[in-house]
């Protein structure tokens, strides 16, 4: 077997995420307060080996944390703790290295960024509380801002969101009722099946008499 190797991390840190780039892709960094940070790709230099101590991302003060890492996109769908959602449009200026970056989801001082996703019009958000409450809606439903956005309310009451996931949208409505379409078949099969149930008793009856 090979030997394992590590990344070197400073005292009382820990890995927060991982991804994976392409040779062209900058690097978005987030963090629980919901401030984000574009790093060049030019300033991620591949190594030889992974036993290194890395650059300085994005800056976070105490009680924030760094949340997720992945390629830099246009825009973002993000879920917090509390049970908000967020959708952004972000143009942000490529940076070296060790920086506050920039505020874009309004997170409140008692709740935290849960994760985030690029957006895809024709997908899902699918989110879980504590709980175990599960709610889904099409990303298209969901209001897109240009710069800093306060969110909406995802899911009532006090349940924390512990994780979430984008998924492919099915033909059903947000209320988990059959889509329009589905319910004019349905209609339209159970309208036709009793004409030829009532044609049927007609025949029967005629017989019979």
């Amino acid at each position: 077997t090979k030997r394992s190797q590590k990344v070197t991390l400073n005292e009382g840190d820990t890995i927060a995420d991982a991804c994976i780039l392409s040779k062209d892709d900058d690097l978005l960094l987030i963090d629980s307060t919901g401030k984000s940070l574009r790093i060049s790709r030019d300033k991620l230099i591949p190594r030889k080996s992974i036993n290194v101590m890395g650059i300085d991302g994005l800056i976070c003060a105490e009680q924030e944390e760094a949340v997720q890492c992945m390629p830099y996109c246009d825009e973002l769908i993000g879920v917090s703790r509390q049970g908000k959602v967020f959708r952004a449009k972000i143009d942000l200026t490529k940076h070296g290295r060790g920086c506050l970056g920039r505020q874009m989801f309004l997170i409140e001082s008692d709740d935290a960024l849960v994760k985030t996703f690029p957006v895809s019009d024709d997908k899902g958000l699918l989110a879980i509380s504590e709980a175990a409450r599960v709610i889904c809606v099409g990303e298209q439903e969901i209001a897109s801002r240009a710069g800093r956005t306060k969110g909406q309310i995802l899911i009532k009451g006090k349940r924390q969101i512990v994780d979430a996931a984008i998924v492919p949208l099915k033909d059903i409505s947000q209320d988990g009722q059959e889509s329009p379409i589905i319910a004019y078949l349905i209609y339209y099969f159970y309208y036709f099946a009793f004409l030829i149930y009532v044609y049927l008793n007609y025949l029967i009856m005629n017989q019979i008499f």
